[in-house]
């Protein structure tokens, strides 16, 4: 599935270093004795790892939000084995370190849900560069994974694609937007899931037949392909409504992204 010949070097010089030092040594002072020196390693890849995504997104002119990201400020918040890399419009990015040699790349606990694309990033033994090797889709992991092979994951050329939908589709229903279906659609769905929701729609667009697709967006908006999460506040009377909100909905994400 992946091609490694669109993997991306990035060279990590004294900063990197220097903010992974930093947070390596913040983070041992947070834990018993006893696992001090792992969890600072773990947390030094990490921010190397970090670093190396924010700045090739950030070289593709993509917004990213270091300080507003989980792995960015070790004090008092979330669990130290993360290295999330937040992206304005498009969510979190897991970036999972990975040595040379290694077939699969770990996926941490406390970041299995909630993440728009899991990113290994693999290391030398000099830690002079950074591997961005591809990416796997947020919805391919599943609350049990901990570990994903490498050989399954997807180019970068497809990451940016992915990351372009994604960013376009949650600027669409973005609050500001005045157009009657965007409002008439957050009047109907949590805001809150929709950055879940709008994972679920892409893969059904690349996946599915033509055909098929309202018909599958119509059951996520009613909550059976979502984990048992119900995505509307109010219901709508019958079945021939929530599939009007689907073919209207694919209407509106056919127009932005088959631009």
């Amino acid at each position: 599935m992946n091609s490694q010949n669109n993997a991306i070097n990035i060279s990590l010089g004294t900063e990197a270093h220097r903010l992974a030092k930093k947070f390596a040594t913040e983070a041992k002072q947070l834990v018993p004795e006893g696992e001090k020196e792992a969890t600072g390693q773990r947390v030094y890849l990490n921010t190397l790892a970090v670093y190396a995504v924010n700045h090739y997104l950030t070289r593709l002119a993509y917004k990213t939000e270091l300080e507003g990201s989980e792995s960015w400020n070790l004090w008092g918040r979330s669990p130290l084995e993360v290295a999330a890399l937040k992206v304005t419009g498009m969510g979190q990015l897991e970036c999972c370190p990975v040595w040379e040699g290694e077939a699969v790349f770990a996926i941490p606990s406390a970041a299995t849900e909630g993440r728009t694309a899991y990113l290994p990033v693999q290391f030398g033994e000099q830690l002079d560069r950074a591997k961005i090797l591809g990416f796997a889709r947020g919805i391919e992991i599943l609350a049990d994974t901990d570990l994903f092979f490498i050989c399954d994951i997807h180019s970068l050329d497809e990451l940016v694609e992915y990351l372009c939908r994604i960013e376009s589709a949650t600027a669409l229903f973005g609050e500001g937007n005045k157009d009657p279906f965007v409002i008439k659609f957050r009047q109907e769905v949590d805001s809150e899931l929709l950055p879940k929701f709008f994972l679920e729609v892409e893969r059904i667009y690349r996946e599915e037949k033509e055909s098929q697709q309202p018909e599958l967006i119509k059951n996520l908006l009613k909550g059976k392909l979502v984990g048992g999460d119900r995505l509307t506040a109010t219901q709508p009377e019958d079945d021939s409504k929530w599939l009007d909100l689907a073919a209207t909905l694919l209407e509106k994400l056919r127009e932005i992204w088959e631009e």
